[in-house]
């Protein structure tokens, strides 16, 4: 018996966004919605368990230093939403793996 697949309506209320933002994140790359909705529930889980839910919104939108630091003439990668939106997860996860394993830059 297989697992279920990831809900998009899931993703878009762990991460709070709104259905035009989900679209634009998912024809942001170019792999399958099953892979990419797995990839993002795994992003939601871990920003789930370490910020309240009612703070995620504002989280998704604010200042992220991370894609500011890596790509400084691109403000449409300076929040996390942006850096979804654009096909680049990689500026949001990598950061996080970093606090999941007590890593460093």
């Amino acid at each position: 018996m297989g697992v279920a697949p990831i809900e998009r309506e899931v993703i878009e209320q762990l991460l709070q966004l709104r259905r035009g933002e989900s679209t634009a994140i998912l024809e942001s790359l170019p792999i399958s919605t099953e892979i990419l909705l797995n990839r993002l529930y795994d992003l939601a889980v871990f920003l789930t368990s370490h910020f309240d839910q009612p703070h995620i919104y504002a989280l998704m939108r604010r200042p992220w230093r991370f894609g500011q630091q890596q790509c400084p003439s691109n403000p449409l990668l300076h929040t996390m939403l942006g850096c979804l939106q654009r096909g680049r997860p990689d500026l949001i996860e990598r950061p996080c793996m970093l606090i999941a394993t007590g890593g460093e830059p």
